[in-house]
Order: C-alpha cells, then sequence, then structure tokens
C-alpha cells in the first residue's frame, strides 16, 4: 500500500531507533487509528510487532556478520536489554542469539 510506504521505508532504514506509532502515523499523514487498521489489514502485523520483527530480522544480520555482543546489539538497535532481546529472539527462532550465532558461523565453515 503506497499509503504506508514512507512508513514501511522507514522501519527498514532505521532500525537503530525507537520507532513509535504516533511518528509514523504523522509520516504518512493520516490519524493513528487509521494507521492502525490499514497497517493491520496489508501487513498482517500490528504496527509493534511488526517493527519488532524488522528488528529481530537485523539483529540476525548482524550476528552473521559482526562480533558484536549481544548486549552492544541489543543497545544499537534500541532494546531496552540485552534480556528483553534474548528473549524475543529464542521466542521468534527457538533458540538464543548466541546459539544462533554458533550454528551460523559453525555452517558457514563447513
Amino acid at each position: 500500500n503506497s499509503l504506508l510506504k514512507p512508513a514501511l521505508s522507514y522501519v527498514e532504514n532505521h532500525p537503530e531507533e525507537k520507532i513509535y506509532l504516533d511518528k509514523m502515523s504523522y509520516l504518512c499523514n493520516i490519524s493513528s487509528s487509521y494507521f492502525s487498521k490499514i497497517f493491520k489489514r496489508e501487513t498482517g502485523y500490528n504496527f509493534s510487532t511488526y517493527v519488532t520483527r524488522s528488528k529481530l530480522i537485523k539483529v540476525k544480520e548482524l550476528l552473521e556478520t559482526t562480533d558484536l555482543s549481544i548486549s552492544t546489539i541489543a543497545l544499537n538497535l534500541s532494546f531496552d536489554d540485552s534480556g528483553y532481546l534474548i528473549k524475543l529472539f529464542k521466542k521468534e527462532y527457538g533458540e538464543t542469539p548466541a546459539v544462533y550465532r554458533k550454528k551460523y558461523r559453525g555452517l558457514k565453515d563447513s
């Protein structure tokens, strides 16, 4: 939906920021409630879930391509703390970030 394009682009290009629904609805020039309704209909996710999932994709990328610690990654991507990031990551992917990194690096070396 082209109406949501500014918000979707912003989320993708600013993973280091805390991203708020009010700011995104303003960016799209629509009310917060309408933004929420359209966003859920178009993406299948509520806004906060979408933002979290986008950030977790970035976490995976950083785990695969850097040696940054989990706490540094959490800080860089505006998670409240590394414990919260670990909990979300495990819920989404079924393993902790450390286990993911170790498995990814092991697969890459084989």
